[in-house]
């Protein structure tokens, strides 16, 4: 870690034999019974520990020691260890949506998560360590689309690992680690659907049952005058025809004012009005509307920020600071949230359907995904990276090991990003 310039690791907890679907109990008991050393050593060398866990999917219930699927007991547990350890800052779950009870939906899993119960398991954990935090592996088709999760895992999660597997998985396409393309759209429309361009947004999920016309609105006083132009800033999940569209209207003091379509901006549309009021307004009531216009499927909307340009000068507004919501139509939620930390993930190595793929996850195509991500972050569309199966033994490339070369890579990479994060960090 130390030669390859991280300055976090995931620390996987797994049943799992290397290489293999085989589950062996013994595995993941000694992976948990070396934290604390591991812990410690990272500390000394200035890395940052995130306990990365595997939920029901992917483990025996009976050899994923030492509790099983006793998540509670887990992230009790990690907080005790995190409480003497302190380089632990985190807890990561890996392919969460498919282990999500949907709320509304009937599933005949019995052992899967529920929002309200990841809430009081990471209460449990910040009981003895409340610096960590909580992220989760969601792939593209669980950020963006009728699939999306993350309307019901928004007010849990503190960030979002985002595993690029090709530049159609928006669409639903299976995984692709020999296509290099799309990594700066992708992420651009990932960042969207997560961030806020000033502390908290509004988030508006339309669900299936929301006929045409159902709404749901926000108010907020603001002071605005003259010929000031108020820009909205806002991002959906629309990834297929059968989500429908939907119109956003805005009005001060009960009075309509139109809006004008703006560019997109880092993956958000736009829309602006310019006011013709004459005098300034220091306490006008200014009121947003998402409104469903057709659509079968869910539909998540989300307005990301608000500006007011005065003189020439723009200024960010916190949109959800004293603000109120109204009470939604029929089968719309509406709810304020933060925004979540952006993590992209690339991979080193061929795996699962790709394990025998010419050219999957080799040389040429991390150094294409990683050099964009590389831009993303420096362009502030993503706040950090992580290797997925990056190694360090030598010889030719087989499934789940990367090539030789690929640790240079990512080396040399990492290390002209040392004096960037510095500069990042003291901003």
């Amino acid at each position: 870690m130390v030669r390859a310039h991280a300055d976090t690791y995931y620390y996987l907890i797994w049943d799992r034999v290397p290489g293999t679907t085989r589950s062996n109990p013994e595995i993941s008991q000694e992976s948990w019974n070396n934290l604390p050393e591991f812990a410690d050593k990272a500390a000394r060398m200035g890395v940052s520990v995130i306990v990365y866990l595997v939920p029901p999917s992917e483990t025996v219930r009976q050899n994923y020691k030492p509790f099983g699927w006793d998540y509670s007991r887990w992230f009790r547990a990690v907080g005790r260890i995190a409480a003497r350890h302190t380089s632990i800052v985190g807890v990561a779950m890996d392919d969460i949506a498919s282990n999500l009870v949907i709320p509304g939906t009937v599933t005949p899993e019995q052992h899967k998560f529920t929002v309200r119960g990841l809430e009081a398991a990471m209460t449990d954990a910040r009981a003895t360590a409340p610096w960590l935090k909580f992220f989760a592996v969601l792939y593209a088709r669980d950020i963006l689309g009728p699939g999306s999760v993350i309307p019901y895992l928004r007010t849990v999660l503190n960030g979002v690992i985002y595993p690029f597997a090709g530049p159609d998985q928006v669409h639903g396409a299976p995984q692709n680690t020999t296509d290099p393309s799309g990594v700066l759209s992708s992420v651009k429309r990932v960042r969207a659907s997560t961030s806020c361009v000033e502390g908290s947004c509004w988030e508006v999920h339309i669900g299936r049952a929301a006929v045409s016309g159902a709404t749901a609105s926000m108010a907020k006083t603001i002071s605005v005058g003259g010929s000031d132009t108020i820009r909205i800033y806002y991002s959906d999940d629309r990834t297929v025809p059968s989500q429908g569209t939907y119109t956003l209207s805005l009005n001060l003091d009960g009075q309509p004012v139109m809006l004008s379509r703006g560019p997109d901006v880092r993956g958000m549309h736009s829309a602006r009005a310019t006011l013709r009021l004459g005098v300034v307004k220091k306490g006008g009531r200014l009121r947003l509307t998402v409104r469903r216009s057709h659509g079968v499927e869910r539909l998540t909307v989300v307005v990301n920020g608000l500006s007011i340009d005065h003189r020439g000068r723009s200024t960010t507004v916190d949109l959800t600071r004293g603000a109120s919501r109204s009470a939604p139509s029929s089968g719309v939620d509406s709810q304020f949230v933060h925004p979540l930390k952006l993590i992209s993930m690339y991979y080193c190595a061929p795996f699962g359907a790709e394990d025998h793929t010419p050219g999957a996850a080799g040389f040429t195509y991390v150094e294409s995904v990683l050099g964009q991500m590389v831009g993303a972050l420096k362009d502030q569309d993503i706040d950090g990276l992580v290797a997925y199966r990056l190694d360090l033994r030598r010889g030719p490339q087989t499934a789940g090991v990367a090539e030789t070369s690929t640790f240079g890579l990512v080396q040399r990479t990492y290390a002209s990003l040392v004096k960037y994060r510095a500069i990042a960090e003291s901003r």
